[in-house]
Protein backbone atom coordinates (compact mmCIF):
# COMPACT_ATOMS: atom_id res chain seq x y z
CA UNK A 1 0.00 0.00 0.00
CA UNK A 2 2.83 2.35 0.93
CA UNK A 3 4.64 1.50 -2.34
CA UNK A 4 1.53 2.20 -4.46
CA UNK A 5 0.97 5.58 -2.76
CA UNK A 6 4.60 6.52 -3.36
CA UNK A 7 4.28 5.48 -7.02
CA UNK A 8 1.09 7.55 -7.42
CA UNK A 9 2.80 10.49 -5.74
CA UNK A 10 5.74 10.24 -8.18
CA UNK A 11 3.33 10.10 -11.14
CA UNK A 12 1.49 13.19 -9.85
CA UNK A 13 4.75 15.10 -9.45
CA UNK A 14 5.89 14.05 -12.93
CA UNK A 15 2.52 15.08 -14.41
CA UNK A 16 2.67 18.44 -12.62
CA UNK A 17 6.22 19.01 -13.89
CA UNK A 18 5.21 18.21 -17.47
CA UNK A 19 2.19 20.53 -17.21
CA UNK A 20 4.42 23.29 -15.86
CA UNK A 21 6.84 22.86 -18.79
CA UNK A 22 3.98 23.00 -21.29
CA UNK A 23 2.53 26.14 -19.72
CA UNK A 24 5.84 27.98 -19.50
CA UNK A 25 7.43 26.92 -22.81
CA UNK A 26 5.58 29.54 -24.85
CA UNK A 27 4.31 29.18 -28.39
CA UNK A 28 6.04 26.52 -30.48
CA UNK A 29 6.42 25.67 -34.17
CA UNK A 30 3.38 23.92 -35.62
CA UNK A 31 0.77 25.73 -33.51
CA UNK A 32 -1.47 28.69 -34.27
CA UNK A 33 0.25 31.97 -33.42
CA UNK A 34 -1.33 33.53 -30.31
CA UNK A 35 -3.85 36.21 -31.23
CA UNK A 36 -3.20 39.86 -30.46
CA UNK A 37 -4.92 43.22 -30.98
CA UNK A 38 -2.70 46.27 -30.65
CA UNK A 39 -2.17 49.77 -31.97
CA UNK A 40 0.10 50.75 -34.84
CA UNK A 41 2.54 53.68 -35.01
CA UNK A 42 -0.28 55.88 -36.39
CA UNK A 43 -2.69 55.16 -33.54
CA UNK A 44 -4.88 52.86 -35.60
CA UNK A 45 -5.95 49.48 -34.17
CA UNK A 46 -4.40 46.40 -35.76
CA UNK A 47 -6.15 43.06 -35.33
CA UNK A 48 -3.89 40.01 -35.61
CA UNK A 49 -6.48 38.09 -37.67
CA UNK A 50 -6.45 40.88 -40.28
CA UNK A 51 -2.80 40.03 -41.04
CA UNK A 52 -3.68 36.50 -42.18
CA UNK A 53 -2.86 35.67 -45.77
CA UNK A 54 0.63 37.14 -45.49
CA UNK A 55 3.86 35.72 -44.11
CA UNK A 56 5.06 37.36 -40.88
CA UNK A 57 8.49 37.67 -39.33
CA UNK A 58 7.77 38.58 -35.72
CA UNK A 59 10.02 39.94 -32.99
CA UNK A 60 9.60 41.68 -29.65
CA UNK A 61 11.12 45.11 -29.20
CA UNK A 62 10.96 48.55 -27.61
CA UNK A 63 11.56 51.93 -29.13
CA UNK A 64 14.38 53.01 -26.77
CA UNK A 65 16.27 49.72 -27.14
CA UNK A 66 20.04 50.14 -27.53
CA UNK A 67 21.37 46.57 -27.61
CA UNK A 68 19.11 43.68 -28.64
CA UNK A 69 16.75 45.42 -31.05
CA UNK A 70 19.39 46.98 -33.35
CA UNK A 71 20.90 43.52 -33.89
CA UNK A 72 17.54 41.95 -34.77
CA UNK A 73 16.38 44.95 -36.81
CA UNK A 74 19.64 44.94 -38.79
CA UNK A 75 19.08 41.30 -39.70
CA UNK A 76 15.46 42.01 -40.64
CA UNK A 77 16.67 44.70 -43.04
CA UNK A 78 19.29 42.34 -44.52
CA UNK A 79 16.66 39.61 -44.98
CA UNK A 80 14.32 42.04 -46.68
CA UNK A 81 17.05 43.24 -49.04
CA UNK A 82 18.02 39.66 -49.94
CA UNK A 83 14.38 38.75 -50.60
CA UNK A 84 13.87 41.97 -52.61
CA UNK A 85 11.11 43.33 -50.34
CA UNK A 86 8.22 40.95 -51.15
CA UNK A 87 4.83 42.60 -50.61
CA UNK A 88 3.41 39.50 -48.92
CA UNK A 89 6.02 39.59 -46.14
CA UNK A 90 5.30 41.62 -43.00
CA UNK A 91 7.84 42.54 -40.34
CA UNK A 92 5.98 42.85 -37.06
CA UNK A 93 7.40 43.95 -33.72
CA UNK A 94 5.41 43.76 -30.50
CA UNK A 95 6.20 46.14 -27.65
CA UNK A 96 7.86 44.99 -24.43
CA UNK A 97 7.67 48.53 -23.01
CA UNK A 98 4.02 49.65 -22.88
CA UNK A 99 4.87 52.80 -20.91
CA UNK A 100 7.71 53.95 -23.17
CA UNK A 101 6.46 52.89 -26.60
CA UNK A 102 4.45 55.94 -27.57
CA UNK A 103 3.53 56.89 -31.13
CA UNK A 104 6.24 59.57 -31.13
CA UNK A 105 8.92 57.17 -29.88
CA UNK A 106 7.94 54.49 -32.38
CA UNK A 107 8.20 57.00 -35.23
CA UNK A 108 11.71 57.92 -34.00
CA UNK A 109 12.59 54.22 -33.84
CA UNK A 110 11.63 53.69 -37.49
CA UNK A 111 13.52 56.84 -38.49
CA UNK A 112 16.77 55.39 -37.05
CA UNK A 113 16.46 52.54 -39.56
CA UNK A 114 15.43 54.83 -42.44
CA UNK A 115 11.98 53.25 -42.62
CA UNK A 116 8.95 55.36 -43.42
CA UNK A 117 6.06 53.27 -42.06
CA UNK A 118 3.57 55.48 -43.92
CA UNK A 119 5.09 54.28 -47.21
CA UNK A 120 6.47 50.92 -46.07
CA UNK A 121 3.29 49.40 -44.67
CA UNK A 122 4.97 46.01 -44.35
CA UNK A 123 6.78 47.26 -41.23
CA UNK A 124 4.59 47.24 -38.10
CA UNK A 125 5.35 48.10 -34.49
CA UNK A 126 2.39 47.26 -32.28
CA UNK A 127 1.86 48.52 -28.77
CA UNK A 128 -0.93 48.24 -26.19
CA UNK A 129 -1.54 48.53 -22.46
CA UNK A 130 0.39 46.26 -20.10
CA UNK A 131 -2.78 44.29 -19.30
CA UNK A 132 -3.21 43.49 -23.01
CA UNK A 133 0.48 42.73 -23.63
CA UNK A 134 1.23 40.52 -20.64
CA UNK A 135 -0.84 37.53 -21.90
CA UNK A 136 0.85 37.90 -25.32
CA UNK A 137 4.33 37.86 -23.76
CA UNK A 138 3.39 34.79 -21.74
CA UNK A 139 1.92 33.00 -24.75
CA UNK A 140 5.16 33.48 -26.71
CA UNK A 141 7.39 32.67 -23.73
CA UNK A 142 8.83 36.19 -23.45
CA UNK A 143 10.30 37.14 -20.07
CA UNK A 144 10.88 40.82 -19.30
CA UNK A 145 12.89 42.63 -16.64
CA UNK A 146 13.21 46.41 -16.45
CA UNK A 147 16.56 47.70 -15.19
CA UNK A 148 16.37 51.34 -14.05
CA UNK A 149 19.63 53.31 -14.08
CA UNK A 150 20.41 56.79 -12.69
CA UNK A 151 19.89 58.02 -16.24
CA UNK A 152 17.38 56.05 -18.31
CA UNK A 153 16.55 52.36 -18.24
CA UNK A 154 17.06 49.10 -20.09
CA UNK A 155 14.62 46.26 -20.65
CA UNK A 156 16.14 42.79 -20.66
CA UNK A 157 13.82 40.42 -22.53
CA UNK A 158 13.75 37.13 -24.43
CA UNK A 159 14.95 38.01 -27.95
CA UNK A 160 12.71 35.59 -29.81
CA UNK A 161 12.10 35.79 -33.57
CA UNK A 162 9.16 33.87 -35.05
CA UNK A 163 8.24 32.98 -38.65
CA UNK A 164 4.46 32.68 -39.17
CA UNK A 165 2.84 31.33 -42.34
CA UNK A 166 -0.12 32.70 -44.29
CA UNK A 167 -2.54 30.63 -42.24
CA UNK A 168 -1.28 32.08 -38.95
CA UNK A 169 0.74 28.99 -37.96
CA UNK A 170 4.13 29.28 -36.28
CA UNK A 171 6.64 27.51 -38.53
CA UNK A 172 10.01 28.44 -37.06
CA UNK A 173 11.46 30.12 -33.98
CA UNK A 174 14.92 31.49 -33.29
CA UNK A 175 16.68 33.02 -30.34
CA UNK A 176 17.25 36.57 -31.56
CA UNK A 177 21.03 36.34 -31.19
CA UNK A 178 21.17 33.05 -33.10
CA UNK A 179 18.93 34.44 -35.82
CA UNK A 180 20.69 33.39 -39.03
CA UNK A 181 19.95 35.52 -42.08
CA UNK A 182 20.55 32.56 -44.42
CA UNK A 183 18.17 30.26 -42.51
CA UNK A 184 15.55 33.01 -42.24
CA UNK A 185 15.72 33.72 -45.99
CA UNK A 186 15.37 30.01 -46.77
CA UNK A 187 12.40 29.61 -44.37
CA UNK A 188 10.62 32.74 -45.61
CA UNK A 189 11.11 31.84 -49.29
CA UNK A 190 9.40 28.54 -48.62
CA UNK A 191 6.52 30.19 -46.73
CA UNK A 192 6.07 32.82 -49.46
CA UNK A 193 5.76 30.08 -52.09
CA UNK A 194 3.01 28.31 -50.16
CA UNK A 195 -0.62 29.09 -50.86
CA UNK A 196 -2.89 30.14 -47.98
CA UNK A 197 -4.49 27.17 -46.23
Amino acid sequence: MFSRNRSNSRRCRLGAALLFLLLTAGAEAGVLAPSFAGTGFDGRPVNWEALRGRVILLAFSYSNCQVTCPIIMGRFLDVDETLKSPQDLLYVQISVDPEGDTQANIRKYFKIYAIDPEQEKRWLFLYASRSVLEPVWKAYGITIEKMVWPVGYEIVFTPKVVAIDRGGMIRKEWDGFDFSEEEAVSTLKKLLEEKPR
